[in-house]
């Protein structure tokens, strides 16, 4: 979520970078940009504030960068277990088929056969 609302800050939907003046840089620091342009008028302080815009666009950038770096492995393990939230085990039509769950690895037979196990298994909780 963090990750979504950080980039959006700074890329469109396309993935393609912002202009400067569409980039987020949150209330507060266009709250005090604006208050220092209207105490100081000059084409110097505009100048300063283009500066400092653009190096703050370079943190941002930075800091997308690494959030990324640090979230695929951690984002697609949690995203791996949306098969097994309780609502989806105990229904009885909605259940998952072991290819979409994150055990692939422990596997030692056919996703063919622990299908079966599977079905087997839902079949006789019924009876």
């Amino acid at each position: 979520m963090y990750y979504k609302s950080l980039t959006f800050r700074v890329y469109d939907h396309n993935g393609n970078e912002k202009p400067l003046s569409l980039v987020d840089f949150g209330c507060k620091c266009l709250s005090e940009v604006t208050t220092y342009l209207t105490t100081n008028s000059t084409e110097q302080a505009r100048m300063e504030m283009e500066n400092l815009k653009q190096r703050c666009l370079a943190f941002l950038k930075h800091l997308v960068e690494e959030v990324q770096n640090c979230l695929p492995a951690d984002k697609q393990v949690f995203q791996g277990l949306r098969p097994l939230t309780p609502s989806k085990i105990l229904s009885q039509t909605e259940r998952s088929q072991f290819a979409q769950l994150p055990f692939q690895y422990l596997r030692q037979s056919s996703t063919d056969e622990i299908e079966a196990q599977l079905r087997s298994n839902a079949l006789s909780q019924l009876q």
